[in-house]
């Protein structure tokens, strides 16, 4: 670090301005000149890089040939004494932020046509700016911006995620594709321009949180409130303004500074029609939270429950906003913890009353962060009338939000109706159905039959035998042909009755879906998305059914209008973290697992998928801190195996032996508990005990080959175990089986690796270990290289090297 009054070349070094992650800046005065610079002195490690200079230096020059008075003029890049530095324009002035808190409105628009003009400079030099935000933008005491840092600021890549997964700098400005490794383009630079503006505008940043992950998912998928909700002196134009530069998809975005640059001075002069062309202000949204049962009777708690469901289906078809009900896991109903928690731009709420043979409806909307009741009133319904009373409701909060927000309400006049103990039946065996235990299915399956004897033509209920014929089938509870055929025939019964039955035609795809025929599945799909366009639900089995399939960018597509419409589920969130970790974009999933803990701070499934995160980063603490939350919580079946593992990894033994032994006796996976006691013994030179559990995972493997002969992974398990008994000509075998299946994914071709690093074959281990990194599924350098079974065989690759 250079020192007051030292030189520097033909510069004086007068003070240091500031330290950056590549260089230091110094306010210099340019002695040939006689004037004062910005002085950029890049550290050693990017000095030396050859790359790196390259790359700088031709960006130096793009930059040097901008010509507006808005971007900080680059006047040299060179070298001295083997170090590069570069000298800018010096700026005296305060940043943007500083000076925007003493404008007016007025003043803030000529701030914003200033970066604009300087952004359109810039970009049509060829250069984007990809990081910019207030601290880098100054405006001079005459009022003058000026842009810094052009073309030099730091790329936001894999080298600038920690080893926790965290993406390090300023987060708050920067677009989505930046942070999940797209195509950087002008639209990023405008995306983070409608930041800025958003922020001077309001006081306040569009994405916000309070730890880096949950400003990352705010960015990726959340909408800021509207800028006029926080100004109501701010011209409605500037609403769909700033909708045109934040939209998730750059395609969506204004493409070129030039066309912002034209709509802002039309809507100045008073021509709004320009924005008829920018994408739609984004939807309002609005989170339904059970109906509280005032009868004393916890009996009526289903119906409560379905009397919701009734109500969200029935608002959502009359108007444009997005309907969604409250997560379950939410414990409260605070209304003004609820906005906080589920971000709505509404909340509905309501009791109900069993009282003298009547239903009493009490329903309130709520708005302003729950400061505020929009509308509230009292409905009484006999029970025969309950579901033309739910419509009825349903059609007035419709016209309520449709005042509020100016959002459409089309008429509706038909409404879904049955026979109410029909309808309590099926509500019951839905309940059991949810809870995946095989004698909850049982009696789950005698409540959807009870109904179907009160109502023979209630389409819902044959749409809810077929899911639970289907999961039975799929989770090897009952692998019978006669099984999947029973979800076929249930299936078709509900499409037969209510062909316009959404559920109905998603049954049905699940049911291809489980048999492999998965262009059948698809069209099932699209049919029940197509029936219901706000169909989350239907939208986030189409996403299962693409990442089933290995296609990780259109199950992306989809689980983000799951998403959409449906913005506090938690089933969607840990889908979208499970396609980008098989997307290798770890960091968005963590983003998405956050946001579920932080809906749902006991669901066991989040920290067991944060836990893989975290395993694949190569960070075992906090991969097996979460393991063991997920196992406290129940939140899958394997997470004592993985707790096991990375206890394994850690060579604590003794601990890893004890989950392993907790899912022998839980019944879970108990093949792959085996298989890793063995390889424990190995470990520890213990032959002979190694053996026996070995011989213990190709039993228990063997038996369940027998009910699915063509699973992979049984297939890769047992050519693992055969191998650490010893038994290589067996494993080689059994390889060759995998060998020819041409739908193989990573995590098989891992365990394919790891086969053959036992029977010590290195060559083959390297190159199935290599297949594997590159396969979906498949694992991450680090976490290999942290596997036992390749300590003697192989060396792993350096990550960044691969």
């Amino acid at each position: 670090m250079l020192i007051q009054g030292s030189h520097f070349g033909h510069y004086d070094i007068l003070d240091i301005i500031g330290e950056g992650a590549k260089g230091i800046v110094y306010r210099a005065r340019d002695i040939d000149r006689n004037s004062e610079v910005a002085l950029k002195i890049l550290k050693p490690q990017y000095a030396r890089s050859p790359e790196y200079q390259d790359k700088l230096k031709a960006e130096a020059r793009k930059a040097s040939r901008i010509e507006s008075p808005h971007v900080v003029r680059v006047l040299e890049y060179n070298n001295f004494d083997e170090t590069s530095y570069i000298a800018l324009e010096f700026v005296d002035g305060v940043t943007l932020a500083d000076f925007a808190l003493h404008c007016d409105f007025p003043a803030k628009v000529n701030l914003i046509s200033q970066i604009a003009d300087g952004l359109k400079a810039a970009h049509m030099a060829g250069l984007l700016h990809r990081d910019l935000k207030p601290q880098n933008i100054k405006v001079t005491p005459e009022g003058t911006v000026k842009i810094l840092d052009f073309g030099l600021a730091k790329e936001v890549n894999a080298d600038s995620v920690d080893k926790y997964g965290n993406v390090e700098g300023t987060l708050y400005y920067l677009a989505p594709e930046q942070l999940t490794g797209g195509t950087i383009s002008y639209a990023s630079d405008l995306f983070s321009f409608g930041t800025i503006i958003y922020e001077i505008l309001s006081g306040r940043r569009p994405f916000d949180g309070d730890y880096p992950a949950a400003i990352l998912y705010s960015i990726l998928h959340e909408n800021p409130a509207l800028l006029s909700e926080f100004n109501r002196d701010l011209p409605k134009w500037f609403d769909g303004l700033v909708v045109g530069l934040l939209c998730k998809q750059p395609s969506e975005r204004f493409q070129r500074i030039e066309e912002f640059i034209t709509a802002l001075n039309k809507c100045i002069r008073g021509d709004v029609t320009c924005l008829d062309t920018i994408k739609k202000l984004p939807p309002q949204t609005v989170t339904v939270i059970d109906l509280k049962n005032l009868s004393g009777d916890v009996n009526w708690d289903n119906l409560c429950e379905g009397f919701t469901e009734e109500l969200i289906n029935e608002i959502s078809r009359r108007t444009d906003l997005i309907i969604s009900a409250e997560p379950s896991t939410i414990y409260t109903r605070n209304i003004r913890e609820l906005f906080e928690k589920c971000r709505s731009d509404f909340v509905v709420s309501g009791t109900l009353l069993q009282w003298e043979g009547k239903l009493k409806f009490y329903i309130k909307i709520h708005g302003d962060r729950g400061n505020k009741i929009v509308f509230s009133k009292e409905y009484i319904s006999s029970m025969n009338e309950v579901f033309a009373v739910l419509s009825n409701i349903a059609g007035e909060i419709a016209l309520k939000f449709a005042e509020s927000t100016g959002s459409s309400s089309p008429e509706v006049t038909d409404y879904f109706q049955t026979d109410i103990a029909a309808y309590d039946f099926y509500l019951k065996g839905r309940s059991y159905y949810q809870t995946n235990k095989p004698d909850d299915l049982e009696l789950a399956e005698k409540m959807f039959k009870r109904a179907l004897e009160v109502d023979e033509n209630l389409a819902y209920a044959h749409a809810g035998l077929s899911d639970l014929y289907a999961f039975q089938y799929m989770a090897y509870y009952d692998r019978s042909s006669l099984k999947i055929s029973q979800a076929r025939e249930e299936a078709f019964k509900a499409i037969e009755i209510a062909p316009d039955l959404a559920d109905a035609h998603r049954s049905l795809g699940r049911f291809y879906m489980f048999v492999g025929e998965y262009e059948k599945a698809e069209k099932s799909l699209l049919k029940a998305i197509d029936i219901n366009p706000k169909y989350a639900i239907g939208y986030r089995t189409l996403a299962w059914l693409k990442e089933l399939v290995g296609d990780h960018d259109r199950s992306l597509y989809w689980a983000n209008f799951s998403l959409k419409y449906a913005p506090n589920d938690l089933e969607t969130l840990l889908l979208l973290s499970l396609i980008n970790m098989d997307l290798k974009k770890y960091t968005p999933a963590m983003a998405t697992l956050n946001r579920a803990l932080e809906l749902a701070p006991d669901y066991g499934r989040a920290y067991y998928n944060l836990g893989l995160v975290y395993l694949k980063l190569g960070v075992l603490e906090p991969a097996l801190a979460n393991l063991l939350l997920a196992v406290k919580y129940k939140g899958d079946p394997s997470a004592q195996i993985d707790a096991g593992y990375v206890h394994l990894l850690m060579r604590d033994f003794d601990n890893a032996r004890r989950q392993f032994n907790n899912a022998i006796k839980a019944g879970c996976f108990s093949f792959v508990a085996n298989y890793f006691l063995g390889l424990i013994d190995k470990l520890q030179d213990k032959k002979t005990q190694a053996v026996n559990h070995f011989n213990l995972a190709i039993e228990e493997i063997v038996e369940l080959s027998d009910q699915d002969k063509d699973n992979a992974n049984f297939v890769s398990y047992l050519a693992m175990a055969y191998a650490g008994a010893g038994e290589w000509s067996l494993s080689q075998a059994t390889i060759s089986k995998l060998d020819v299946n041409p739908s193989i994914d990573g995590s098989i071709l891992y365990n394919m690796a790891r086969a053959y690093a036992l029977m010590d074959d290195r060559i083959r281990a390297r190159e199935f270990l290599e297949k594997s990194f590159a396969e979906h599924a498949g694992p991450s350098e680090k976490e290999a290289a942290l596997d036992p079974h390749f300590f003697d065989v192989i060396s792993i690759p350096d990550s960044n090297a691969m």
